[in-house]
């Protein structure tokens, strides 16, 4: 089974006609691509309660196709009476792009392509800023400090990515993003 994951970096605008045009078994978007008419997703990833909470108020026929966290998914299908989804091998930190990866593992990927994981590539520039998302305060933190904490977590993501392909070296691997574009 062939499996796209479809991340939020900079570079996915570039990637537009490859998603659109490029036959995959599943398509596992990023928070709130399924308004991405064009992508045809067959599932998407939230890691944040924000979005999660967005989609169950703005577009609860996607809730069943969401894939999250434990906490967000037992916590909104108690409140909410929602079904979401959770990969069987959830690690606690795991981010949107691990989900992703994760839950294709689970359903039998056996050829699994990221596009737009720019993290991958050590990039931090984003295609949508969330209305969610923090942005971190300059006048709290010095710029070498923002700098080495985003830095961190950027290593942090990309090594959760990687410890996932180590795993799984029976799954054929292709990372499309910032810098490389057939990795």
């Amino acid at each position: 089974m062939n499996v796209l994951c479809i991340g939020n970096g900079a570079s996915l605008p570039q990637y537009t006609e490859y998603i659109v045009f490029n036959n995959y078994d599943i398509r596992i978007g990023t928070k709130l691509q399924m308004t991405q008419q064009d992508y045809t997703l067959d599932y998407i990833a939230a890691a944040d309660e924000p979005p999660v909470k967005y989609i169950i108020e703005n577009h609860r026929e996607w809730c069943e196709r969401t894939i999250t966290r434990p906490l967000w998914r037992d916590k909104h299908s108690i409140e909410s009476g929602v079904e979401m989804l959770t990969p069987q091998d959830f690690q606690h930190g795991d981010v949107t792009g691990t989900l992703q990866i994760k839950y294709a593992i689970q359903l039998g990927a056996t050829a699994i392509t990221t596009i737009a994981m720019d993290s991958l590539a050590s990039s931090w520039k984003k295609d949508t800023q969330w209305s969610w998302s923090s942005t971190i305060d300059s006048k709290i933190m010095k710029p070498w400090d923002i700098d080495r904490k985003q830095q961190k977590l950027l290593k942090t993501w990309s090594d959760q990515i990687r410890q996932i392909e180590r795993q799984h070296p029976e799954i054929d691997w292709k990372h499309r993003h910032s810098g490389n574009i057939n990795e």
